[in-house]
């Protein structure tokens, strides 16, 4: 299973790929680019199903894509938050150094949504 967790305004690993503020020691791809390379490797349905969380974060929005696949343990889902930086979303907004970090998504439990499509993989 991969599930895929990213900003859309993170400033340390951009969703668009490395950008002027990038540290060249980082190297990676786009976010679109990645999630079509585990599309195509897990043999995943085309269209996703699309899903968004209610958080009382005014500044950030949270989207859920699943794609299923017909291989044992080989699900994909990509969470977006839109104005998100590079923080975990959490339920209380942790102290992380903004300027650096970007906006943190709030009001939401992510350990237990990350929970849910974890413990929902089997091998069959």
């Amino acid at each position: 299973p991969t599930m895929i967790v990213h900003g859309t305004k993170d400033p340390i690993t951009p969703w668009t790929g490395p950008g002027k503020t990038t540290p060249k020691f980082l190297r990676f791809q786009d976010v679109d680019s990645t999630v079509g390379q585990f599309r195509s490797i897990n043999q995943a349905q085309f269209d996703p199903t699309i899903r968004e969380y209610d958080t009382s974060d005014r500044q950030t929005r949270m989207f859920r894509y699943d794609w299923k696949s017909p291989l044992a343990m080989a699900d994909l889902a990509l969470i977006r938050i839109e104005g998100g930086g590079h923080c975990w979303p959490a339920c209380v907004k942790k102290h992380f150094f903004a300027p650096f970090t970007g906006r943190q998504a709030t009001g939401i439990d992510f350990n237990s949504i990350a929970w849910e499509f974890l413990s929902r993989q089997h091998k069959t």
